[in-house]
């Protein structure tokens, strides 16, 4: 369950922050799972746009107001239309970017504009990128940092990559770009969890369904990266 993985993650006493997802659209699940999370030893929260219902400006507005007040950590709101079937509202993040919680944005919508928006909208608030092959040119546009997949099956590259890109010391970035779209080949996780299993890092590669570790049909291009 989610709480046994929390509870694993925090029983390895790790060195870094811990940051928790909260997601769905049923207010009442979310709000009682902030509640046990407050229980517990973690730094952050990763508040995502609502799946399915896609609300609008008020409604997501009231959707993480609620939630943000619900709970004493700071809050990393998420952009991820992809996922999400709705892109975070401007108005929204203008309305909430002085809550005591609002910590910062994570971008996942590909879109540099859209990135810039965020930036505004916060008055030059923490606005992370989302998507590893980006990171160039959103670090150019004044990103904080980055939410990373490469992270989890390339640590050392990736973090060094970052701090490259965010000293402006970047000058190539195809190889980057390729690589980082090897990961993306099926839906994440599926490619770095056939990565890291062939690299004997994790044991297996099974997916909690509705993912399947069979929808990778060819990890070639996963080894060329």
């Amino acid at each position: 369950s989610k709480k046994a993985i929390v509870d694993f993650v925090i029983a390895q006493k790790p060195t870094t922050p811990i940051m928790v997802g909260a997601g769905g659209h049923d207010l009442a699940a979310q709000q009682a799972w902030l509640n046990w999370l407050e229980t517990r030893q973690v730094d952050a929260y990763l508040m995502v746009t609502p799946i399915y219902a896609k609300p609008n400006d008020y409604g997501q507005y009231e959707w993480f107001k609620t939630l943000m007040d619900e709970v004493t950590k700071p809050v990393m709101l998420y952009n991820v239309p992809g996922r999400a079937g709705q892109t975070l509202s401007i108005s929204a993040v203008e309305k909430l970017k002085n809550h005591k919680n609002f910590w910062g944005i994570k971008e996942a919508s590909g879109s540099l504009e859209k990135f810039k928006e965020y930036l505004a909208a916060t008055e030059n608030g923490k606005v992370f990128c989302g998507d590893d092959g980006l990171m160039p040119s959103f670090a150019k546009a004044g990103s904080a940092g980055l939410v990373s997949v490469a992270g989890n099956v390339w640590p050392m590259a990736t973090n060094l990559y970052v701090k490259k890109c965010l000293d402006k010391n970047i000058h190539e970035s195809a190889i980057w770009e390729e690589a980082c779209d090897s990961l993306f080949i099926a839906s994440n996780p599926i490619p770095a969890k056939a990565l890291l299993a062939d690299q004997g890092r994790i044991n297996h590669n099974t997916m909690m369904p509705p993912l399947n570790h069979r929808d990778l049909k060819n990890s070639e291009r996963l080894h060329l990266a």
